[in-house]
């Protein structure tokens, strides 16, 4: 396995309407001079010094922090209070998504214009990451009518922008099992392989949820599709993944 950043843990399938705090509580694991050993504690720290739950390394996501992004007294003050706890940033989970129409903008859209909108802002997003300490960025390859090697083409040519904008601030990109195509491990495995770059890796997403290729039409008030009509064995696709895993998102 590549190094992993951080073994996230999810609070519920909406984990990110249960965390009050932009910081996840994580699992880490660490790498020995003998091999991997999973080291892990379900805490937080309360102040320098003197932990409540010994809470060592941190995720975010990028939703709460989009009115801030840009102010350098916010980045800062993250900084701060992190290096005051001996709490380690390890990953920002990007998602361009207008949680009030469900609309998102996409790495793999087949508008050139939109989708490079979607690049853009996913560099941003980079940036902001590289800023508080983060080492990678987690994205998503959402698409709507287009078959497989197509969405592969699209996906191939937005990450390969993205790999040749982190790679000169050392950040990787990691991708989540969350829908569609990347649901299915193994097309996903084959799109990490095809684009064979050591700063692109995966995020296994345990969520039975998150190996649905396929859903029923959406009803209304559904924002993320109906009953799952395509699951894939999430017990294969985590161990599909694992080999190429900077991360893990476990459930």
């Amino acid at each position: 396995m590549r190094d992993v950043l951080a073994f996230a843990v999810d609070c519920c399938w909406w984990w990110w309407s249960c965390c009050a705090s932009v910081v996840a509580d994580v699992l880490r694991i660490r790498a020995t001079g003998e091999g991997k050993k999973l080291i892990y504690s379900n805490s937080r720290s309360t102040a320098p010094g003197g932990h409540y739950f010994n809470i060592d390394a941190a995720e975010y996501w990028n939703t709460p922090m989009t009115e801030s992004r840009r102010d350098s007294s916010f980045i800062q003050e993250i900084n701060m209070k992190t290096n005051d706890y001996g709490i380690e940033n390890t990953i920002m989970l990007v998602d361009l998504v207008d949680f009030k129409t469900g609309e998102s903008k996409s790495l793999c859209s087949t508008d050139k214009i939109e989708r490079n909108k979607a690049i853009e802002e996913h560099k941003e997003w980079i940036e902001v990451a590289k800023s508080i300490g983060c080492k990678a960025i987690r994205v998503n390859l959402w698409s709507n009518n287009m078959n497989a090697e197509e969405v592969k083409n699209i996906s191939q040519e937005s990450l390969g922008e993205l790999l040749e904008f982190s790679n000169k601030i050392e950040m990787s990109i990691v991708i989540e099992n969350h829908g569609g195509y990347t649901s299915d491990a193994k097309w996903l495995v084959d799109l990490i392989r095809s684009i064979n770059h050591s700063n692109l890796g995966t995020l296994p997403d345990f969520g039975t949820r998150n190996f649905c290729v396929k859903t029923a039409p959406k009803k209304a008030g559904d924002m993320f599709g109906g009953k799952c009509i395509d699951q894939y064995d999430k017990y294969k696709g985590v161990e599909q993944q694992l080999p190429y895993a900077m991360g893990i998102s476990a459930k």
